[in-house]
């Protein structure tokens, strides 16, 4: 009888214990909130695709998504769509959602919605990435405008960061006779970011573009190069 009476408070005291540990790693850890008058910021980003779809073709639409983690946890994430299939991957490192169907007519409507805090989020370090690339061949006028516009660039930077910062400065010069030949007369936010990696390729360091959105209230808002 006292053996079963010792082993009871045994099992309570283990209970008890793993219950405070639970307790405490979701306080500490999680933060989890003690009072209902603590609040958190919580986003919701809201995407749609719109097309017409051709009668009688098959429909593939992919579309980039936010990356798991980054310092925001997800809290819900929603493909909302009628009669489409959908698959997420990672294609080069980042996120992407397709839809797909066998047929379809008139106006498609394809939504998407991720729900996110910063409050669970868990902070990780990046794996580093490629640090050098080969240099794309050039030749003529091109060759000499780029030559020309990295060779104040290099001057007036220290590292990777300041080369990077002063490629982006000189490149958005657009009186500048060297910036306009490779630009060939597109001012648009995507050519100026081509011409950029371009002169990077040059110095073989790698980059990447990327589109963000803002996280503001906002439901007019398009993606920013």
């Amino acid at each position: 009888m006292g053996s079963v009476k010792f082993q009871a408070r045994i099992l309570a005291v283990f209970l008890l214990l793993l219950g405070g540990g639970s307790i405490a790693y979701q306080l500490l850890v999680q933060k989890v909130p003690l009072t209902q008058d603590e609040k958190d910021p919580v986003w919701v980003v809201d995407a749609q695709v719109s097309f017409t779809a051709r009668a009688n073709k098959p429909i593939k639409v992919r579309m980039f998504v936010p990356p798991q983690g980054a310092g925001y946890t997800t809290l819900n994430e929603s493909f909302v769509s009628n009669n489409y299939g959908v698959n997420v991957n990672v294609e080069k490192g980042n996120r992407q959602v397709t839809w797909s169907a066998r047929r379809a007519e008139g106006n498609q409507y394809l939504y998407y919605r991720l729900m996110l805090t910063p409050r669970f989020a868990e902070t990780r370090e990046n794996e580093p990435g490629p640090q050098f690339r080969p240099a794309p061949v050039l030749d003529g006028a091109e060759k000499l405008a780029a030559e020309a516009l990295l060779q104040p660039i290099r001057q007036h930077s220290a590292d990777v960061e300041t080369f990077i910062g002063e490629t982006i400065k000189r490149v958005n010069e657009l009186e500048n006779d060297n910036v306009q030949l490779l630009l060939g007369g597109d001012v648009s936010p995507e050519n100026r970011a081509q011409v950029v990696d371009l002169l990077l390729a040059m110095s073989h360091i790698p980059a990447q573009p990327v589109h963000t959105l803002r996280l503001v209230q906002s439901q007019e808002q398009q993606p920013e190069l």
